[in-house]
């Protein structure tokens, strides 16, 4: 076994941001305030730190929606926070966070940012702080109105669909399409390296279909009724550049 020296932290520091959220195109201003256990002030001590980029469990003001390609694989991506400043006489110091290179996704994001106040021995107190990424362009979002991703066989699958402007306010869309299609899954085998093998083959028949408006000021509601089997619920929008919005959820019976 191995005994070592524990040495407590000496300095203590907060690390805030008036920010309500972090985009490509508005640098997110970020401040923090240190001082020594014993009182005085961490003057004077050297910063570093990184921004890690990761999808976001949901987007703020929207609870229980889903935004975005939910098979829409994403890697976390990591950025270093270069020419941070030292802390000044009163132990306080303000830096801007930006985001270089924003990962391309369509899913909601959200920016970790990690910043650690170095000692004079080279010992190093960390803190954390995440914001929101803001998106480039409105998103669209699913809700179900039941519990969980399941519900009784020959049942309505309500839903709640919205459309959200980069700032978080709800915009009325026209005529979004929706497709509601049923999810099988086959199994093909196949011999390798002396082996059975085998792989999952999906088909989707699409069951459902039609359009609906979103407003403003409430969501637009969709319920489709559902037998036993796995589903998928897409919407999606046409833009006048010829772009399209999509979301998409799965739920089971």
């Amino acid at each position: 076994f191995m005994v070592e020296d524990y040495v407590p932290d000496r300095i203590e520091f907060s690390l805030t941001s008036p920010a309500k959220g972090v985009s490509r195109n508005a640098p997110a201003q970020l401040g923090v305030d240190g001082h020594f256990l014993y009182g005085a002030p961490a003057s004077k001590l050297d910063l570093s730190g990184e921004v890690t980029i990761g999808v976001a469990k949901e987007r703020t003001g929207f609870p229980g929606y889903v935004f975005g390609l939910a098979d829409d694989e994403f890697t976390a991506a990591r950025e270093e926070l270069d020419d941070l400043p030292a802390t000044d006489a009163s132990g306080k110091a303000t830096f801007p966070v930006k985001l270089d290179e924003l990962p391309a996704s369509t899913r909601p994001l959200e920016a970790q940012i990690t910043v650690r106040m170095s000692e004079s021995g080279g010992r190093a107190v960390e803190r954390k702080l995440t914001l929101p990424v803001t998106p480039d362009a409105p998103m669209i979002g699913i809700k179900p109105v039941f519990s969980g991703r399941s519900l009784a066989d020959g049942a309505n699958a309500d839903f709640d669909i919205v459309m959200a402007a980069p700032d978080g306010k709800t915009l009325a869309r026209p005529a979004l399409r929706y497709d509601l299609l049923r999810v099988e899954t086959s199994y093909q085998w196949y011999r390798q390296n002396g082996q059975w093998e085998y792989e999952p083959i999906k088909r989707t028949e699409r069951v459902a279909n039609g359009t609906l408006d979103a407003s403003a000021d409430k969501p637009a509601r969709l319920s489709l009724p559902v037998k036993w089997g796995r589903y998928r619920l897409e919407v999606s929008s046409g833009e006048p550049n010829g772009t399209s919005r999509r979301s998409r959820m799965t739920a089971t019976t």
